[in-house]
C-alpha cells in the first residue's frame, strides 16, 4: 500500500507493507499505530504530530523512515517528525521493532518511550523529548553530520537518568 503525503485525522492502523511518499504527512488527533510484522518504509518524509497525536509500535514491524536531505528543496529538511509544543502525548516504541529513523524528532511537549528490546539501529537520528523513556534493550545512535549536513544537530553532552 502506498500513503500519499496529506492531512490525516483518522486512526492510521498500519499492517503489511506501507511506503510513505515523499512529503509532509499532518497527523491530527489521531494515532500512528505499527502493528506486529508490518513493514514500513518512506524516504523524504516528515510528519507533523498536532492536537493529541501519537505513535504507536508493537510487536515485531520492520521500519525505515527518513527525512529528507538538506539539498532536497523539501520544507522540513532534516525533520523526520515534529510534535506541536501543546501535543502533550506519549509515544510508545515496544516489543522487538527493528527500526531505522534517520533525522531529527523533535517533541517539546511529549514522552517518547523505548521498552523491550526496539532497536534504533540507525546512524542517524536525533531525538529530543519533555521526557526519553528506554526501558529494556533499547537503543540508538546519534551521530547524523554525513546525513543532515547542515542540519546536523549536536547533543548538549548531559543526560540525567531518574529512577
Amino acid at each position: 500500500m502506498f500513503i500519499n503525503p496529506g492531512c490525516y485525522n483518522g486512526n492510521l492502523a498500519l499492517k503489511g507493507a506501507v511506503t510513505f511518499n515523499p512529503g509532509v504527512y499532518f497527523i491530527s488527533g489521531t494515532q500512528i499505530k505499527i502493528n506486529a510484522q508490518a513493514d514500513i518504509f518512506g524516504a523524504g518524509v516528515t510528519f507533523i504530530l498536532q492536537n493529541g497525536a501519537s505513535i504507536s509500535v508493537t510487536g515485531g514491524p520492520t521500519i525505515n523512515l527518513s527525512a529528507p536531505l538538506t539539498n532536497s528543496g523539501a520544507a522540513y529538511p532534516g525533520v523526520l517528525f515534529w510534535g506541536s509544543a501543546t501535543n502533550g502525548q506519549s509515544h510508545k516504541i515496544s516489543g522487538n521493532s527493528d527500526s531505522s529513523f534517520q533525522g531529527v524528532s523533535y517533541f517539546p511537549g511529549d514522552e517518547v518511550e523505548f521498552t523491550g528490546t526496539s532497536g534504533m539501529d540507525t546512524p542517524c537520528m536525533r531525538l529530543m523529548a519533555d521526557t526519553i523513556s528506554m526501558k529494556g534493550n533499547a537503543g540508538f545512535e546519534t551521530n547524523c553530520e554525513a546525513k543532515l549536513g547542515a542540519y546536523a544537530a549536536t547533543a548538549s553532552g548531559s543526560l540525567v537518568i531518574v529512577n
